[in-house]
């Protein structure tokens, strides 16, 4: 039985959002997503940096979307949203 903190659904069709993408546990995690097949929607206010998480996710063979928003603005998280749904058609994860 896998451990319930486990990505156990891999699929190329697969969506994750990631806030906080460019550092820390945010990076952590959208590597993790990609390297369990999922394309990613990568979101922080460093566009630089996200550019090199979406490269390093990219390496597994996915897609990797990078947003610069902040995500105290509802209009940000919108445009993040709206971002994901245009590239990819949906969302599973967020």
């Amino acid at each position: 039985m896998a451990d319930d903190t486990e990505i156990t659904e891999i699929s190329d069709n697969k969506v994750a959002v990631i806030t906080g993408a460019s550092s820390g546990i945010g990076h952590a995690t959208a590597v993790e997503f990609a390297s369990n097949g999922y394309n990613v929607v990568l979101v922080a206010r460093r566009q630089k940096v996200l550019r090199q998480v979406a490269d390093e996710c990219e390496q597994y063979g996915v897609r990797a979307l990078h947003v610069t928003a902040d995500t105290t603005a509802e209009n940000d998280v919108q445009k993040v949203a709206d971002a994901a749904l245009v590239a990819f058609g949906h969302i599973d994860v967020w």
